[in-house]
């Protein structure tokens, strides 16, 4: 994968994140109990993928020497 490429994957990662992670205020404005939990367990399971995907990216680039 090219530097640039890479640099795009990250970015796009990175903003998956902020999304993932804002969704935990929203949550708490939430009324209906049922939802609240739905967003929590997605914003979780984002905020976990994401940082895997980012933890692989990372590892990679210093496999490579980058």
């Amino acid at each position: 994968m090219t530097n640039n490429k890479a640099e795009t994957n990250n970015g796009a990662l990175m903003a998956f994140l902020v999304v993932a992670i804002g969704l935990v205020p929203v949550s708490s404005v939430v009324s209906a109990e049922w939802l609240r939990i739905t967003i929590l367990v997605v914003a979780i399971l984002g905020i976990s993928t994401v940082s895997f995907f980012l933890l692989r990216n990372v590892k990679r680039r210093q496999a490579n020497g980058d």
